[in-house]
């Protein structure tokens, strides 16, 4: 029997909303829509439906929460990051929770009316979108460029001990198709400037693979932006971005938190020393421990140089095994989340937030960085981290740019 279907993504805190540097998220729900074939879509909240399918990300858990106590009649389904990793936490608001990928689940849960903890499964199906539903964002660029989400790659093998991808995943990691990528980014190709992989790692495709899509995006016209690995990383691999003209990697910074400790460290020696050779931007993506959240990425910071650092993206998430180890609550993911994306007026506990924010302010202002980062124009690390510095150090009733740190040496 057809259902209306509300679908909606809770992916940050309210309080995030005055940030005007905040990253919007691809809708996530592109993939299920193939399965939702038997149902009605609901796009308006002011219509009525009778199902509300919730994709919830941590930083937008108490948001979720309050919509639903508001629409107590619907029959509520959740998926995303934060179900997936904390399902028994999520049925105390939710009619269904699923655990991973809903293709192949989802259906029959709203079909069927099923309460409980469901895990999907990995399917081989094509996303279903519409251009209206991809969303704009400015991650690391000036405001005036418009960049389009897009996705080669599903899910991941690994298991870092920060990450929940693998959970999320079940520790798979599958190839969309690239047609259907390659069709995408044409189409669209007139809308965007840039276009960004959220794969986990592109370096898991074949050079073959890797070659098609910078191919793709360099004959629309736009610049690419991915995450790389520093475990799958091969000197043949980077050669095509380089030929390419490829405009920014991701690279997570690991630490003694992740499994690949040690080797691939090595290789983010080499990727930082590429990427200075061959004018690509490097970002750094850096890991904290509950118990040295800021002094653990310092001395890395200096020694590497990124050209922009995030946070927010390698915290580790209540439900990961370093979450558990520290017992990370919701509240205290927040609060030890970096200012990137995802930045959360929370407790700070130790000031670490003020004290990020001084680092980073110092770093991006210092002579050895003016020297060496090549986003200078429109800088978006620099004004991001003033935005977060004022806020973060603002005096009640007084001058936002007051007390503003000098620059480092």
């Amino acid at each position: 029997m057809e259902k209306e279907i509300l679908i909606k993504e809770f992916l940050h805190n309210p309080s995030s909303e005055g940030n005007p540097y905040r990253t919007n998220m691809e809708n996530a729900f592109i993939y299920l829509l193939p399965s939702l074939a038997s149902h009605r879509v609901v796009k308006d909240e002011s219509q009525s439906y009778q199902v509300l399918l919730a994709s919830v990300y941590t930083t937008g858990f108490d948001s979720y929460r309050e919509f639903a106590s508001q629409h107590p009649d619907a029959f509520k389904v959740v998926g995303g990051w934060h179900p997936s990793l904390m399902p028994e936490e999520m049925l105390q608001f939710a009619d269904a929770v699923v655990v991973g990928p809903g293709e192949a689940i989802v259906d029959e849960v709203i079909t069927e009316g099923k309460r409980g903890i469901f895990y999907g499964q990995p399917k081989d199906q094509l996303p279903a979108r519409e251009n209206n539903e991809f969303r704009m964002t400015s991650v690391g660029l000036d405001l005036s460029h418009r960049m389009m989400s897009a996705r080669t790659r599903l899910g991941c093998t690994e298991h870092c001990t920060f990450c929940c991808t693998p959970q999320v995943y079940h520790g798979n990691s599958s190839a969309l198709s690239l047609d259907i990528f390659e069709e995408d980014i044409w189409n669209n190709r007139k809308r965007f400037t840039d276009v960004f992989l959220t794969d986990t790692d592109i370096f898991q495709h074949s050079e073959e693979n890797i070659q098609r899509i910078c191919q793709t995006i360099e004959r629309a016209g736009l610049r690419g932006h991915a995450f790389i690995s520093s475990k799958y990383f091969s000197e043949e691999k980077f050669d095509i971005l380089e030929r390419n003209k490829w405009f920014r990697i991701l690279v997570g910074v690991e630490g003694q938190s992740t499994i690949h400790w040690g080797k691939a460290n090595e290789n983010i020696i080499k990727i930082r020393e590429r990427c200075q050779n061959s004018g690509i931007i490097f970002t750094g993506g850096f890991i904290f421990s509950k118990e040295t959240p800021i002094e653990s990425f310092m001395e890395q910071c200096w020694s590497l140089m990124p050209d922009q650092m995030t946070f927010s993206f390698l915290c580790p998430f209540p439900g990961t095994v370093i979450g558990k180890k520290y017992g990370i609550r919701p509240d205290e993911y927040w609060a030890l989340n970096g200012f990137d994306n995802a930045y959360m007026f929370t407790g700070d506990p130790g000031e670490t937030r003020k004290k990020l924010a001084e680092f980073c302010l110092g770093y991006y202002t210092s002579p050895q960085y003016k020297r060496i980062s090549k986003m200078v124009e429109g800088d978006l690390c620099l004004l991001s981290t003033e935005y977060y510095y004022d806020l973060t150090h603002k005096q009640k009733g007084g001058d936002l740019n007051e007390g503003r740190i000098p620059n480092s040496n």
